[in-house]
């Protein structure tokens, strides 16, 4: 299939960080530790006025966006992330390592807490404002080892229809599970991706920000 059929971003398709890391890259440095600590003491602060998301159906999108089947909580962000996603530094170096032009995509991002047995997000591409996505794991209390509320990569689908991805899931998959404290920076607006039920017992808290690209 060709780029353009599923109108994806052919600068993004054919980007370094595509072909040297099919899109994704997990970090241990983004956030430092004391920005790191600040989030999640901010982001269990939210926590109370958070607000619950179901929805098992997904809308039939075949490329980004779209309202993709999910169970979760998810609050706004505070401060502490504000300041932390529009730090001029942040999106040079998100920048310089996908190999692109990169910029908030909005005033400000969010946490996603994964706080209930069963708890997911569907299969997805990122919207239109979403092209690089960081993600930052704050809390996870499940084994390290289990896939549970892991995410679900399909680096080498970029041009998959996700109804094609949905028939055969296990074909391409990729299950990056995020310690605490780990990120991952990802072209979500190409990356087909989905966050793994959770388990009996497990908190999982996440810091999401979106960031719009251009060619360098």
């Amino acid at each position: 299939m060709l780029a353009h059929a599923i109108d994806l971003p052919a600068f993004m398709l054919q980007s370094r960080f595509v072909t040297t890391h099919r899109g994704f890259a997990i970090v241990d440095s983004i956030p430092d530790p004391s920005t790191l600590e600040a989030m999640r003491v901010e982001a269990w602060a939210a926590y109370d006025d958070a607000d619950r998301q179901e929805c098992d159906t997904d809308d039939g999108e075949e490329v980004r966006g779209g309202m993709p089947g999910r169970r979760l909580y998810s609050a706004g962000a505070g401060p502490k992330q504000d300041a932390f996603y529009h730090d001029p530094r942040l999106a040079l170096l998100l920048g310089d390592l996908c190999g692109m032009m990169v910029r908030p995509s909005g005033s400000r991002g969010s946490y996603s807490y994964y706080v209930v047995p069963g708890d997911y997000l569907a299969l997805h591409r990122d919207v239109d404002t979403c092209d690089v996505t960081l993600i930052t794991c704050l809390h996870d209390t499940s084994d390290p080892q289990s896939a549970s509320g892991a995410l679900m990569l399909y680096p080498d689908r970029l041009l998959d229809p996700l109804s094609e991805i949905r028939a055969r899931p296990d074909d391409g998959a990729v299950v990056v599970k995020l310690l605490a404290g780990q990120s991952v920076i990802l072209l979500g607006g190409v990356v087909p991706h989905c966050v793994l039920p959770v388990g009996d017992g497990q908190a999982r808290v996440i810091s999401a920000l979106c960031f719009g690209a251009a060619p360098a």
